[in-house]
């Protein structure tokens, strides 16, 4: 990673950052790689805590951001972050419901002084509710919006993924908003409040397995898993269409498999699954992952082996389509991986390095003074 300025389509575009840990400072991650200019608005001597908790991850969603250091229950930090707000076209905050209201810096106080400014506020469960104020994490709003009702696995109850899903959604759907809402602006010249909740995102998300809910769930189909090879290994398969149940079974030299391929409903479904589920554990743990791989990649069968985290940045495909970047954090001094925005057509960097704690204070106060 180097310092520089990144180009991209939201060139020219401010952003004021007033949150902390993951779902905002990834919302607005996602802008700075697009040219945005984020100034990360922390309060002195603490700061955004993740820096702490998950100095990595804190590393890899603050990049391309520089950072103040303001006091905004004092009257020189408010009136510093006034001037900031004269140039900014977006802020993103997370303070639980109220807070902002009582800091002076709620939407309804900023929009008379500045009616062309979008403000987000990225919470649980929403400004309003009765679980508005009600404490929470990303598990609890996976439960909540029923996506922790959802099985994923044959024979085994449903269980969260160890990827924050709701926290990262949320955040790419801020960005959703806030590209909307700036391009609304251009027309009519007036901002908006966007009242984005963590868990409307994940009911959002949940809707597309909600639809097919008949008052219970089928139980997860096996052929679509994951299995343990004879070298102890992890492989995915994906036999969700019936060509590739059939592309499997030709594979294995097991024909008399192919009815076992059952759909929802169909007379004995549970005890066909439960031996689908036993003959696919048996077969896979008869060679080892190489093997699999080679023999998979033949028949046409989607199969992918399980990465750690290291063999996943490392992996030829995601290292030849060059989106995985390699820097030095300043602060820890461990080498982190980080990965471009998707797509290819924006935010493939050179990217700047995470801020320090208000390292950026006095270069944008004297910006300020010289508008």
């Amino acid at each position: 990673m180097t310092r520089g300025t990144v180009t991209g389509p939201l060139n020219g575009v401010r952003v004021l950052d007033l949150s902390w840990l993951l779902p905002g400072p990834f919302c607005t991650q996602v802008l700075a790689d697009l040219g945005a200019d984020v100034i990360k608005v922390e309060r002195p001597g603490s700061g955004d805590y993740y820096r702490e908790m998950y100095a990595g991850a804190f590393a890899v969603v603050n990049r391309n951001k520089r950072s103040i250091a303001l006091d905004l229950k004092t009257d020189a930090g408010r009136a510093s972050f006034e001037s900031l707000l004269g140039s900014a076209h977006v802020l993103v905050e997370a303070f639980r419901p109220g807070v902002a209201a009582r800091l002076g810096i709620g939407y309804e106080t900023l929009k008379v002084r500045h009616p062309r400014l979008i403000y987000a506020s990225l919470s649980g469960y929403g400004q309003t509710g009765p679980y508005a104020l009600v404490p929470g994490h990303d598990i609890n709003y996976l439960a909540l919006a029923g996506a922790l009702s959802i099985p994923g696995h044959w024979g085994e109850a449903p269980r969260r993924n160890g990827v924050p899903i709701g926290d990262l959604s949320a955040a790419l759907y801020c960005v959703i908003n806030i590209m909307a809402a700036l391009r609304d602006c251009e027309s009519t010249g007036k901002g908006c409040y966007i009242d984005l909740a963590i868990a409307d995102a994940v009911l959002h998300w949940s809707q597309v397995r909600f639809a097919d809910y008949a008052g219970k769930w089928v139980h997860a189909d096996p052929g679509n898993d994951i299995y343990t090879t004879a070298d102890g290994r992890s492989i995915a398969v994906g036999l969700v269409e019936d060509k590739f149940w059939h592309n499997f079974c030709r594979a294995v030299g097991r024909d008399d498999l192919l009815e076992l391929n059952t759909r929802d409903g169909a007379a004995g479904q549970e005890a066909m699954l439960a031996r689908k589920k036993d003959v696919m554990t048996r077969i896979f743990a008869e060679r080892d992952l190489a093997s699999w791989e080679r023999l998979l990649a033949e028949h046409d069968v989607p199969a992918s082996r399980v990465n750690d985290p290291h063999e996943a940045v490392s992996d030829l495909h995601f290292q030849t389509r060059g989106i995985v970047s390699r820097f030095v954090d300043p602060v820890t001094g461990r080498t982190l991986d980080t990965v471009s925005l998707p797509g290819g057509a924006y935010g493939k960097g050179p990217f700047s390095l995470p801020p320090k704690l208000g390292e950026h204070t006095e270069e944008i106060l004297a910006e300020l003074e010289n508008k």
